[in-house]
């Protein structure tokens, strides 16, 4: 009965003191709730709990030492204060602070002796600072011998010193041991399932510390290059396990339950993030840029049509990863897999790996199945952005509708003044040229491709069922509604005709590829937006994407690394990703080219495939409408995760330089009335390249065009 007796007592004396009791909180009232006194030791705050972020705290005792503690909206911190101890002694090792109302006042306790606390807004938190800055640096030594034990473990596989399973298990042990002691610094939980520091800002970065994005080099060249096949899985996965973990503690990566499998290491955009001044990331960047001229030699490399070199970031979210570089071949061999692990000691903290992979042009043939429409189908007299497209007569290929263009002519010029009245499309040119018999063919949307394929779809399933089944029926009334709206014409159903290809060209400018198509829509046809149309609810994809969001009003000249963007393609439909810093370089039709690209968001996510050549890559901005970026081209065949496009300022200064004219955007305000920096992700504007016009849009041949 004296046990619970004194368990209420001070359970009592630890819930927050009423404001009458403020005066035991200052010093001029230096009086104990409990009858002896408080001497100050070392205080050390590992926990402590509030719903209002950013408040400061205060603790006054005998000693006119003033502590403080900064709490987050998640309500966990490590703070170390030291203060002189009156007694010699260290009696504080541990402080409580329990969610109270503004007016109230808290009660601490370390080994039986309660001080009472108060709200002090006024109080500095520089002391709250130094101390998390003290830890920064606490840990970023610790990081630091990790990292060189980790190397040195990597060092000794390189070596053939040490078994590849037992390099596995002391890597992986040593960054569990190095998970454990970052918690203990930073008061956070080791289990992979916490989320209670979330918010918490993280202490350290791969981008700000040389150590740790080390220690993920090393980690990843043994996921990626090493521990292949299923003979290492296991020592894998205890590997990624342990990864995982270190990054959750430092609040670089989300948690996960631990019932399921460890996260896998992802691809992500090289963003602004790396690009900061004196930081070892912008150290790391520099030498790839380097590294970058001499990649595309590598044997691995080297003349097979379709396969690059792609600088991004590789690891386990976009803060808890580094640059890396991957090889993508499109037949891979174990010879391959070796030259590319080799690469290890180029660089502490960059990652090279190779995978199957090639670049292909984002129009192809599309797989048919189910009852669905594979096409939109807009009502609309103009047809919307991002319609399929494709020439009438075109058996395979098929692409999407980007967007209306008009150039910038006199009206009263007698030679140009036809053009005036016409309306511009444009798409890529290999979707337009490839399959094309004449000079100048003439295009339909939607694509005729997708609508002979889904109406050839519709007769298997109608063979496929009984005599006067209701199923055999439904299959028939679709084939005759199809028929109905798109006539039959030569033993093939044509989409209305939406204009002739006026200009094209498929080549290379400066190691860059130009894949442009100019279509001269029908006569009648005026647009006078860009608009993304009423025919999908893109508002199901993004709430934002309504009203005025759904046209566009500018040109975006400035691509910012790691900038959000999307698309909406004719197959893939609507995709996001952010762009990435430097550019690919790929192998293709007998020569190096590169180009700017984009990664996708979500992690294993696809971002374009067959069908979508010419769709136009976007952004929102705000509430004013949508900036065009580029237009897609191509993507990586195996993954889909890279969608490869061409700037759209640099589309428009090759119209005016084939055409000797300037054009621009239907519905977007003039690029050169931008105040905006111009500035391309991965380097400069290419230069001067052959005129494919003689300065008439009249005379539309050109050398350039695909046969």
């Amino acid at each position: 009965m004296a046990d619970r007796k004194e368990k209420d007592r001070k359970d009592k004396e630890l819930r927050p003191i009423n404001p009458a009791l403020a005066k035991l909180a200052t010093p001029e009232a230096p009086v104990s709730p409990l009858s002896r006194p408080a001497p100050w030791g070392d205080l050390d705050i590992d926990y402590c709990r509030d719903q209002r972020a950013d408040s400061v705290y205060s603790a006054n005792s005998y000693a006119p030492s003033v502590r403080s503690a900064r709490t987050s909206s998640s309500g966990f911190s490590l703070l170390r204060s030291s203060a002189s101890s009156i007694s010699g002694e260290s009696v504080f090792s541990r402080l409580s602070i329990d969610a109270a109302g503004p007016d109230e006042f808290y009660a601490a306790e370390s080994m039986g002796v309660a001080i009472p606390l108060r709200q002090d807004s006024r109080l500095s938190a520089a002391p709250a600072l130094a101390s998390i800055a003290e830890n920064k640096r606490d840990i970023a030594q610790d990081l630091g011998v990790v990292a060189a034990d980790c190397r040195s473990v990597l060092e000794q596989v390189g070596h053939q010193m040490m078994d590849l399973s037992k390099a596995a298990s002391s890597l992986t042990q040593t960054i569990r041991l190095a998970a454990v002691a970052c918690a203990k610094a930073l008061g956070t939980p080791t289990s992979s399932s916490s989320s209670s520091t979330s918010s918490l800002p993280p202490p350290l970065s791969p981008v700000t510390s040389p150590a740790l994005a080390s220690i993920l080099k090393v980690v990843l060249h043994f996921a990626d290059n090493l521990l292949v096949g299923l003979p290492y899985a296991s020592a894998r996965s205890l590997l990624l396990r342990a990864t995982a973990e270190l990054g959750i503690v430092l609040r670089l990566m989300p948690s996960y339950s631990p019932a399921l499998a460890p996260p896998q290491p992802h691809n992500f955009a090289i963003s602004a993030e790396f690009e900061k001044p004196e930081t070892p990331a912008k150290l790391a960047l520099d030498k790839l840029a380097q590294l970058m001229a001499v990649l595309p030699q590598h044997q691995v490399f080297s003349e097979h049509d379709g396969a690059f070199v792609a600088p991004i970031a590789r690891g386990f979210s976009e803060s808890f990863s580094i640059v890396s570089v991957l090889f993508g071949v499109p037949s891979p061999t174990t010879s391959d897999h070796d030259s590319v692990s080799a690469l290890w000691d180029v660089a502490d903290d960059i990652h090279f790996f190779c995978q199957r992979n090639r670049i292909l042009v984002a129009a192809g043939k599309v797989s048919m199945a189910g009852f669905r429409a594979p096409f939109r189908n807009s009502a609309a007299e103009v047809p919307p952005m991002s319609m399929s497209i494709a020439t009438e007569d075109a058996e395979t290929l098929s692409g999407t509708l980007g967007g209306y263009v008009y150039p910038k002519v006199d009206p009263n010029d007698p030679a140009l003044a036809a053009y005036s009245q016409s309306a511009f499309a444009m798409t890529c040119a290999h979707v337009c040229l490839t399959e094309a018999k004449i000079r100048r063919p003439p295009v339909s949307v939607p694509s005729p491709v997708l609508v002979n394929m889904y109406r050839d779809t519709l007769l298997k399933e109608y063979a496929r069922y009984a005599p006067h089944s209701d199923e055999r029926r439904a299959f028939k009334r679709a084939v005759n509604a199809l028929d109905a709206q798109y006539p039959r014409q030569n033993g093939r159903s044509v989409p209305p005709k939406f204009g002739d290809v006026l200009w094209g060209e498929r080549t290379l400018a400066n190691g860059m590829i130009s894949d442009v198509a100019i279509v001269r829509c029908r006569p009648g046809l005026k647009p006078e937006d860009n608009e993304l149309g009423d025919d999908v609810p893109f508002a199901e994809f993004d709430p934002s994407l309504m009203f005025t969001n759904l046209s566009v009003r500018r040109v975006v000249k400035r691509l910012v690394p790691g900038l959000e963007v999307f698309k909406y393609g004719s197959t893939s439909k609507f995709t996001t990703g952010k762009l990435n810093g430097p550019r690919l370089i790929y192998w293709a039709d007998g020569a190096l080219q590169s180009s700017e690209f984009v990664v996708a968001a979500a992690p294993s996510g696809m971002f374009a495939t067959g069908g979508d050549s010419g769709a136009w890559i976007l952004r929102k901005d705000g509430i004013s409408g949508l900036g065009v970026v580029g237009m897609l081209h191509a993507y990586d065949g195996e993954h889909r995760e890279f969608g490869l496009f061409t700037p759209m300022t640099r589309i428009l200064d090759r119209l005016r330089d084939v055409t000797g004219i300037e054009w621009g955007v239907v519905g977007a305000k003039d690029v050169e009335g931008s105040e905006e920096e111009e500035m391309m992700v991965g380097g400069s504007e290419t230069s001067d390249s052959s005129r494919g016009f003689d300065g008439s849009l009249a005379d539309s041949s050109s050398d350039s065009e695909l046969e």
